[in-house]
């Protein structure tokens, strides 16, 4: 899916313009072997992707212009690309990392009593 940077306010151009050298400097001129984004929407199981290192910043732009708040870790060579909807709690890294749902629910419901 591609979006259209022309049409983007001078605002949110400013904004991606930090972010993008927000990202740039803190992984300065390491390429990751492997890049994985991870995409939450509110607490419930988050989705994840492999990401090229070609499309690494397409893909932060883009979550950006959809209003997703984007953050990331390079570790041991792994980026992980956490994307999360805005005012919904950021999920720790070690969460991101494993893929893991901020809240567990099924462990809610049988604490409950519900059969899960």
């Amino acid at each position: 899916m591609a979006f259209n940077i022309e049409n983007s306010s001078p605002e949110f151009l400013a904004k991606l313009k930090q972010r993008l050298t927000e990202y740039r400097n803190s992984v300065g001129t390491c390429l990751p072997q492997r890049c994985r984004m991870v995409q939450y929407a509110g607490a419930d199981k988050p989705n994840g992707l492999d990401i090229a290192p070609a499309q690494i910043e397409y893909e932060i732009s883009f979550a950006l212009a959809e209003g997703f708040v984007v953050d990331w870790l390079l570790e041991n060579s792994v980026l992980y690309i956490c994307t999360q909807e805005p005012g919904c709690p950021a999920p720790p890294w070690d969460k991101v990392k494993a893929e893991e749902a901020l809240i567990d629910v099924d462990a809610l419901l049988r604490k409950a009593g519900f059969d899960v």
